[in-house]
Order: C-alpha cells, then sequence, then structure tokens
C-alpha cells in the first residue's frame, strides 16, 4: 500500500467520490468498470479498495492472458460470482489494448458475459449490486482517426498497450484525474427494462428468459461504455483531426455550400473561385490545437503565472459543475473580459483540472506572428471584427462554429466583444452568440450550455493603458513589439486572481427544444429569434456580474472614489462595511479574508494591505497616522482608480440609482412621495440602461419594491418622506453621478455640435469633459471615451440625430447632424433633468 500511494494518492479524486463509494458499499456490492485492461488499472483499483477500507478485491475480468496467469482463479467468471457472494469488491474491463483499437471483450472463461453473470445473480436477489464506472487518467494524448507510426509500438490511446502505459504514467502520473460516470444499480436498471419490455416481475425478477438477459447484458455494458465515453472526451477531447480535414469536414457544410452557390451567382464569378475563397478563410479562421504543444508549453505558462501573481483562487464547486454539464452536452464559457490573460487563464485552469481546454475566439488583430501561431496552437481561432455585409465570410465563420460543436470541442468567447476598459461589464454583443444558437438548432449538439465566468484582478498589468484610452487616446496595435515590451510586466506582481462560475445555462431547457420556435412576447420568426438572442446575452452578463469577487481594492476603490474629498479612517470603515452588508444581502461572493475580516484601514487584513498597495501605486494618499489618518485620492489618478470601483459597482447599483432618486430635485423641492421616488428612479434607470445590467427576467416595479425592503432592513432609510437622504445615500448616490455627469456632457455638446461622424461627436463630447474637469465641476472619471460612446448609442437611439447619407445612423462612418428638435429644445432639457440628480449634502446622521 506504501508503494501504491507514492503513485496513486498524489491523483486528483473528485470531491465526495469517497464518501459515494463508502455509502454504496454499505447498502450493495461495487463492481467496478474500467474502459481499458491493463496491470495499471487493476493496481489502481487495488489501492482505492484499500483506501476506502473495503475487502480485498475478489475478481478483476478482462485482463490478457499473461497478467491473467499472473492473478491465476481470480481472473474467471467463477472468482467473479464468488466476490459477489462474499459481498467482495470485483472489477471488469470493457476492453483489451490493441495496435490499431481496443478490442471489445464479450466474455472469458469459456465465452460467457460476465454482465450477464450480474444480471442473473441479481434476479436471484441478495443485496443490491451498483455497476461503478470509473476512469484513471494519467496521458491527455488524444485517439487519432487513423492510427499513426507512434500507435502501432504504443497502442492507441483509447487502450495504450504496456509500453505506452509505462512511459505515460512514469511521466504523467503526478498529474493523474480520476473520474466517475453515474454507479448504475442493477436492480433498478432490471426493473425499468421489465418495465419497457413489458415482462412481469418486481425490481428483482423483471426480465425472464436467457434472450432477455443476454439484452439487459448489452444494454448494461451500452450504458457503462457511454459514461465512460463521454468523461475521456471531457478531459482527452474527441478524436484528433488534421488541419486539412478539419477544413474539408467545414467546407462540406450544407449551409456554406448554398452560400458558395448564391455569392457565385451575385458577383457573377466561378463557384470554384468563390470555393477558394472560402478555404483561404477557414484557414484565416481555425485553430489547430495541439496537445503535445499544451504539455510543452505548459511549464512556461505556469511560470508566468506565478511570476505576475501571488496566486489564483478557483471556485472549486462551481468549476465540479461544469465538469457534470460537460458530460451532457456542449460546452460553451462566456467569461469577462478585462485582460488579455483571461483567456490563458482559463485554458490553463481547464487543462491543469482534467478538462478539455476550450477553442478560444479572438480577434483577427491578434493573429500576429509569432503570437497567433502559439494561440492556434493552443485552440485559439481568430475571426474579424467586423464582417458586416460578407456573406461568404459569415457563412465560413457559422460553419467552423457548427463544426466545433458537433466534434464536442468546448469553446469560449468574451460576450463583450473586447476588454472592458472600464472595468464594468461591457453591453453584451450577440453576433457569435446567434450562431451558437443557430448551430444548436441545426443539430450540432444533443444540448449547449453557457457557462458565465467571472475573472476578477486585485491589479490589471493594463491598467495605465485603459486610462489613457478613456482619456481619449488611441489604443496601441497588437504586434510582436509589444509582446516584446510586455516583458517589463514581469518586473512586478500583481495581487491575487480570482475566478468564478455562475450556474450553466441550458439551452434545451431554456427553450423547450430545439424544434420550438423562438418567441420573445408577441415577437416570432427573425424578430422572435434576435429578441431571443440578446435576452440570453443580458442572462449570461447578468450571471457573470453575479459571480464575480468583491475583492479588498475593488471595495476600498468603491468607497473612496465617492466624493471629493479624504476621509477619516472610521468613516473609510463605516463606508466599507455599508458596502460589505450591501453586497452579502445581494448574495455577492467574497474572498474568504473578506467575508467577515476585520475592515479598520489601520488594524491589519486584508483592507490594510490592498490600501498598501494602492498607496505604493500612487493610487491613494495617505496622510497622518492611526486615529489622525486621512485617505484621498489624487485627482489625477481617479479615472484609473474608477476601473477597480467598476469591478464591484453593479453590487449597489440598484440601491444607487434609488438613493439619487432620493436627492433628486423637482420645480417643488424634493421628492415628496412614493410615486415620485418611483418615477424618477425609473427616470435614471433608463438613460443609465447601456451601462449597467439589471436584473434579468424582472419587472421595474420588482426591483424597486425589493431594492426598497433592503434599504430599510439595513438602515440606508429609503423612507420618502424625508426632506433629504440619508448619510448612506448621500454617499451611495455619488458612485452613478459620473455616469450621469457624462451623459449630461453629451447633450449639452449636441446644443453646439457642427456635424460629422459618430467618432467626431465622441471626441467632441471628451473635449468639451474634459474643459469641465478643468474648471472643477466635475469629476476625471466622467471624462472616459467608453461612457460617452454609451451616451451617443442613447442619444442616437433617441432620435437626437438625422443621417446624411441614409437611414442607417448607427454606422459609425455615417455623416450625421443633430436634429432640429433635439438642438432647440430637447437637448437642454436633458441637460435640466440629469442637473437634478446631482446630490445634495447629506442630512445628519440616523
Amino acid at each position: 500500500m506504501m508503494s501504491l500511494d507514492r503513485f496513486f494518492a498524489r491523483a486528483e479524486l473528485p470531491a465526495g467520490l469517497e464518501d459515494e463509494l463508502r455509502a454504496l458499499a454499505h447498502e450493495g456490492t461495487l463492481v467496478f468498470v474500467m474502459r481499458s485492461a491493463g496491470w495499471l488499472n487493476l493496481s489502481f483499483i487495488r489501492w482505492l479498495v484499500r483506501r476506502l477500507g473495503l475487502a480485498t478485491l475478489g475478481a478483476a475480468i478482462g485482463l490478457g492472458r499473461v497478467f491473467r496467469t499472473l492473478i491465476g482463479r481470480r481472473g474467471t467468471l467463477g472468482a467473479l460470482r464468488a466476490a459477489v457472494g462474499a459481498h467482495a469488491p470485483s472489477l471488469i474491463f470493457l476492453r483489451r489494448p490493441s495496435v490499431f483499437h481496443a478490442k471489445g471483450i464479450p466474455g472469458v472463461d469459456g465465452g460467457g458475459d460476465p454482465f450477464r453473470v450480474l444480471c442473473e445473480m441479481q434476479q436471484s436477489g441478495g443485496r443490491p449490486l451498483y455497476l461503478v464506472p470509473i476512469l484513471y487518467v494519467w496521458s491527455r494524448r488524444p485517439q487519432r482517426l487513423k492510427p499513426s507510426l507512434l500507435d502501432l509500438v504504443l497502442g492507441s490511446p483509447e487502450a495504450p498497450g504496456t509500453l505506452a502505459t509505462s512511459i505515460a504514467f512514469l511521466r504523467h502520473y503526478q498529474r493523474a484525474f480520476v473520474r466517475m460516470g453515474a454507479p448504475i444499480a442493477l436492480g433498478d436498471f432490471l426493473s425499468a427494462e421489465s418495465k419497457r419490455g413489458g415482462a412481469p416481475g418486481g425490481a428483482t425478477q423483471g426480465v425472464g428468459g436467457a434472450a432477455d438477459l443476454q439484452l439487459a447484458a448489452r444494454k448494461v455494458r451500452g450504458a457503462l461504455y457511454y459514461h465512460l465515453s463521454r468523461e475521456t472526451r471531457a478531459i482527452v477531447g474527441p478524436p484528433f483531426k488534421s488541419p486539412r480535414r478539419v477544413r474539408d469536414e467545414v467546407m462540406r457544410d450544407r449551409a456554406l455550400q448554398e452560400t458558395i452557390t448564391v455569392e457565385a451567382e451575385r458577383r457573377a464569378r466561378p463557384a470554384a473561385e468563390i470555393a477558394r475563397q472560402a478555404v483561404r478563410d477557414v484557414k484565416e479562421v481555425a485553430a489547430r490545437m495541439s496537445p503535445l504543444f499544451f504539455e510543452i508549453i505548459r511549464p512556461v505558462v505556469v511560470w508566468i503565472c506565478t511570476r505576475l501573481y501571488q496566486g489564483i483562487h478557483l471556485d472549486e464547486e462551481g468549476i465540479a459543475e461544469v465538469r457534470h454539464v460537460a458530460n451532457r452536452g456542449g460546452l460553451v464559457l462566456c467569461p469577462s473580459h478585462k485582460s488579455h490573460m483571461d483567456y490563458v487563464i482559463l485554458t490553463l485552469l481547464f487543462y491543469e483540472k482534467g478538462l478539455l481546454p476550450p477553442h478560444v475566439a479572438a480577434g483577427i488583430n491578434l493573429a500576429f506572428w509569432p503570437f497567433g501561431a502559439i494561440a492556434r496552437w493552443c485552440g485559439g481561432f481568430f475571426i474579424r471584427r467586423s464582417f458586416k455585409g460578407d456573406h461568404l465570410y459569415s457563412a465560413v465563420v457559422r460553419a467552423y462554429v457548427k463544426r466545433l460543436m458537433r466534434d464536442g470541442f468546448p469553446q469560449e468567447f468574451f460576450i463583450e466583444g473586447g476588454r472592458s476598459r472600464t472595468g464594468k461589464l461591457a453591453f453584451p454583443k450577440t453576433g457569435l452568440l446567434a450562431m451558437e444558437v443557430d448551430a444548436w438548432r441545426e443539430g450540432a449538439g444533443e444540448d449547449l450550455f453557457f457557462v458565465p465566468v467571472a475573472i476578477d484582478y486585485e491589479k490589471l498589468p493594463e491598467g495605465g493603458s485603459y486610462a489613457r484610452e478613456l482619456g481619449g487616446g488611441e489604443k496601441k496595435k497588437e504586434n510582436v513589439w509589444s509582446l516584446l515590451e510586455a516583458r517589463k510586466i514581469l518586473r512586478t506582481r500583481h495581487g491575487r486572481i480570482y475566478v468564478q462560475f455562475d450556474r450553466p445555462i441550458s439551452l434545451a431547457e431554456l427553450t423547450g427544444g430545439r424544434d420550438r420556435p423562438l418567441v420573445i412576447g408577441d415577437r416570432e420568426g427573425d424578430a422572435g429569434r434576435r429578441a431571443f438572442v440578446q435576452s440570453l446575452a443580458n442572462r449570461i452578463a447578468y450571471g457573470i456580474n453575479r459571480a464575480s469577487t468583491i475583492t479588498p481594492v475593488g471595495l476600498c476603490a468603491a468607497a473612496l472614489l465617492s466624493g471629493t474629498v479624504a476621509v477619516t479612517g472610521a468613516e473609510l470603515a463605516w463606508r466599507l462595511g455599508l458596502l460589505r452588508r450591501i453586497a452579502i444581502e445581494g448574495g455577492g461572493r467574497f474572498p474568504p479574508v473578506l467575508a467577515e475580516g476585520g475592515l479598520d484601514p489601520d488594524a491589519g487584513g486584508p483592507i490594510s494591505e490592498a490600501l498598501a498597495v494602492l498607496r505604493r501605486d500612487g493610487l491613494v494618499d495617505v496622510r497622518g497616522a492611526g486615529d489622525a489618518a486621512t485617505y484621498g485620492i489624487p485627482r489625477a489618478r481617479r479615472a484609473e482608480l474608477d476601473f477597480f470601483r467598476n469591478n464591484v459597482i453593479h453590487h449597489f447599483v440598484a440601491i444607487a440609482i434609488i438613493a439619487a432618486a432620493r436627492g433628486a430635485r423637482s420645480p417643488a423641492g424634493v421628492a415628496d412621495d412614493s410615486r415620485t421616488l418611483e418615477a424618477d428612479t425609473r427616470w435614471l434607470s433608463r438613460l443609465l440602461k447601456l451601462e449597467f445590467m439589471y436584473r434579468v427576467g424582472a419587472r421595474f416595479e420588482t426591483i424597486f419594491a425589493e431594492t426598497r425592503q433592503v434599504m430599510v432592513k439595513l438602515d440606508i432609510d429609503g423612507d420618502a418622506a424625508h426632506a433629504a437622504p440619508s448619510r448612506a445615500e448621500a454617499f451611495l448616490s455619488q458612485m452613478v453621478v459620473p455616469y450621469a455627469d457624462a451623459y449630461r456632457i453629451a447633450a449639452l455638446t449636441l446644443t453646439s455640435w457642427p456635424g460629422g461622424d459618430r467618432r467626431a461627436f465622441v471626441r467632441s463630447a471628451l473635449q468639451k469633459a474634459g474643459e469641465e474637469v478643468a474648471a472643477g465641476r466635475i469629476e476625471p472619471e466622467a471624462a472616459s471615451k467608453t461612457t460617452l460612446e454609451n451616451a451617443t448609442t442613447w442619444l442616437t437611439a433617441e432620435g437626437a440625430f438625422d443621417s446624411l447619407g441614409g437611414p442607417d445612423n448607427r454606422d459609425h462612418s455615417a455623416r450625421l447632424r443633430v436634429s432640429a428638435s433635439w438642438r432647440e429644445s430637447r437637448a437642454a432639457a436633458l441637460v435640466s433633468d440629469i442637473s437634478r440628480f446631482r446630490p445634495l449634502p447629506p442630512s445628519a446622521p440616523r
């Protein structure tokens, strides 16, 4: 046992596996089932039953002649009967290694079938028999459709020979994985088969004659093989295909072929020429995932992550749920996107946790050498930022996505499109999401699970460049020189990374089945499909926000930025406590050190550490010490720190909007009744609908009433009869002021803008915002290019612009002018309406 412990104890056992197996052994008799016969799998099961404290393994059925000779009678069906009769655990192998493929093992000991023996014994009564499909994986080498020369020597990956087993195990046993499929209660299985076949009998006597028993045995074997195949594929993936074969399969897609025909007619070109263009597009898009390259580059990636970050905190329960649904259908990961490290982190975590790394959709701007080649080998595929009107390229991407889903590869794309420069989740994009939905509805997979993933950082390598871009600076184009400059980042530690998963969204459950029409409200057909996809995108985005981690840095930023003056340590601790109570009430996720730890900035712990990091980076200015210490933010650095507040702002925004509405001024004075408060809250929430992701599937009235109840419960007030906002409301309302100010600046710009395209309008608004910042009338974080772009989109939807080049004024290159009604009165009215929400001074604390 000690010698086996040295090798097998390093394997990662799923949480709860040992307790579950002990419970099953207490209720009945265990029969372990494994895919491939071999001495290593036999040794592992022998080690496992000893670790569980069970009786010695009584039988091992399906080994080759050599090993069957070594174990003697324990390799016979007689030994299986004896072991089951003595309630000792047994082992059955489904396949035996072969040079080109794995041979099935119909039976041994004179041609008998071990599963028929088990069915017969269960029929005769006695203790329940539990068939436990179990997998011990030490190699990630995928199976090939055509055996290679290496397979001639080592055997296939599905059932490797003894030499392959020995080599791979000695290389990888420290990173082995154990997976268990759903145990089959044989009595219940036979009873269900009896009812389906119409034979009389109870739970243990349903299957009657020899033919019934043989059929039941085959079905048991099939169910076990299905469980083990799904578990294996989730780890090592589907059979390996060459890039040429992938291209050929994508090109055979029916919809792509139809598009080629249509485009040939439309362009008056030969179909063969259009097809060659499609092949070039497939080459431009497709990944070339290489498991061997993963093994080579893994140590480098681990070193980089260790060098950059203090650690990665992973949601273990969440990834266990992802592993579970990966066996039930296709998987699409939808993470937040704040850094280029996002796809590196998820790919590494999946590989380390025994899951097949995803194919990751990336922008074509990242396909530069050598990064593009490295990314393709790691599963990256590249798509253009925009291909509106290019029907052929769109059909190629659709066909490729469908092929990935059909082959069973997990996928990953960022619902925001690009990286968030502001820190909060950008409004979701639906292009690639619609392709995934269409591929599933066309039968590419049994089910499709979208998994919202929140990746949060205590510090970002890109933080400085984001602040410059938000201030109007141009984004630097990615190239090999930017890759070389990134080595400077390795000199600095960037805190911790937090990876959290929200509940996977089943497309089959959400739609009721792929054959059901997609209907939202009274919208059907294409309109219903678009509305459904947008609703799904909102649901995913809300799930990302719900799963996000409230880091100490984010909490400190939210507490410090809500105001313009420095605060004392006592005031800061009060603000931190209020924010933590609000987040806990809303189900927010905290690191263990912050969930219940002290919040005094002078008392040590996570808050003191976060403030020390911010102070070292020049983002926080601390004056004095002890009880006399004050904490402020250099005005020039507010926009940079705002990124971290925006990481957590969604946890507080519902209360913050109501708090801002409580301080809203009307012609008659302060809001004086609940109806006025509700109306002001509704107006402000609609103004900022492109900034914040509100709860999906709930009406405004419901969210408003429930939020008011939370405010009363937490003593934030919320009673509209008071003449002024409370201390807590005045503090919280400051969170939405920068966004409201940005929209006010955009409305002010309308009154004097001479015309141009959307980019020109944003530049004019950004210039005006800079003037307001310089005059001290707004804070620097309000002069955000991204927020002003959102404000421009909002104004466009409200009809503020007339297009001079056609009806589509959403085109960024279209010439626009301010509509007459907005220039004459509506812009000024909007400025006045937004100005009502600038906060009043707080009342005395209550």
